[in-house]
């Protein structure tokens, strides 16, 4: 007692009532005052081989801050919506193995990335929302692309809404399932249009729809990102713009505010020059008309 005093420049009453402090605290006895000299008890032990790792671990803190640009996260884990994966994987992969020990891509709809995000059970999403009407979130823009129609071969394109009307009337129109985003994003928008569309076949996925798009069950209204990803391309379909009022969605990082420093941002700087090099060059081919935005504009 009387050397822990002189080492904390304390006096040694006060060490000892810091200690009989810390044991109403916690609850058992940390030393054994019926022995002499006075000797730590198993719980004295515990606590002490703990204090002494935890305060090597502290000691490495500082010059493990100082090579931040050389360290890794512990680990990462990304929510990756299926639309995207063709296109933004293998970006995604490169930069998680330069930025984290062990990384983890989990693919499906960006509703239930919502919810593991909220839960800490995912720490990105790389989504089609940016998830405005939530508060404690920081979102990066990756690209904004437009919804398009794709037909089989050989169907006259919808020029106008009246057009659309009629196509719909004619030929069914398959559905992304409501529970995706891009679901919901689009049987608003027919609302909004006052189209009324039969009710008819929904899928969960892009390649799903394109499956049923190419045995020519129907049209469907989807995006290119969509259509990239299923690998279809206009020799199979003919792709046009949707008629009316610029639809488009948007993709986006978000991660919890604040939590992880600059890296959702250089994930968003990746993720666009990934989307830059793939797949903007396969639109140029396929739907020369269509137009991208991306954070510093149009594209």
């Amino acid at each position: 007692m009387a050397k822990a005093a002189r080492r904390l420049n304390m006096s040694q009453p006060s060490v000892s009532q810091r200690i009989i402090e810390m044991e109403a605290r916690i609850g058992v006895a940390l030393f054994d005052r019926q022995v002499r000299p006075i000797a730590l008890t198993s719980a004295g032990a515990i606590l002490r081989q703990r204090a002494e790792s935890i305060i090597t671990e502290i000691s490495t803190i500082a010059p493990l801050l100082r090579q931040v640009g050389r360290i890794r996260m512990p680990s990462l884990r990304i929510g990756l919506v299926d639309s995207l994966t063709r296109a933004l994987c293998p970006t995604i992969c490169d930069f998680l193995r330069l930025r984290s020990e062990r990384a983890s891509i989990f693919t499906g709809h960006t509703t239930s990335h919502l919810s593991d995000l909220m839960t800490h059970r995912v720490d990105i999403i790389v989504g089609a929302s940016a998830l405005t009407e939530l508060d404690r979130l920081e979102r990066w823009t990756i690209l904004e692309e437009p919804y398009i129609i794709a037909c089989p071969k050989g169907i006259a394109p919808p020029a106008t809404l009246a057009g659309l009307a009629d196509l719909a009337q004619a030929i069914p129109l398959l559905r992304f399932s409501a529970r995706s985003l891009t679901g919901s994003e689009i049987e608003a928008q027919l609302r909004r249009l006052r189209l009324d569309v039969p009710p008819g076949m929904e899928f969960d996925t892009c390649a799903a729809i394109a499956a049923a798009l190419m045995g020519r069950h129907g049209w469907a209204i989807t995006t290119p990102l969509c259509l990239y990803e299923a690998r279809i391309d206009s020799e199979t379909l003919d792709l046009h713009p949707f008629p009316g009022p610029r639809f488009a969605r948007e993709l986006t990082i978000v991660a919890r505010a604040r939590e992880l420093g600059n890296l959702p941002r250089e994930l968003a700087d990746q993720a666009r020059t990934g989307v830059a090099a793939d797949f903007l060059p396969w639109t140029r081919q396929h739907t020369p008309w269509a137009r991208f935005r991306t954070e510093g504009g149009r594209i």
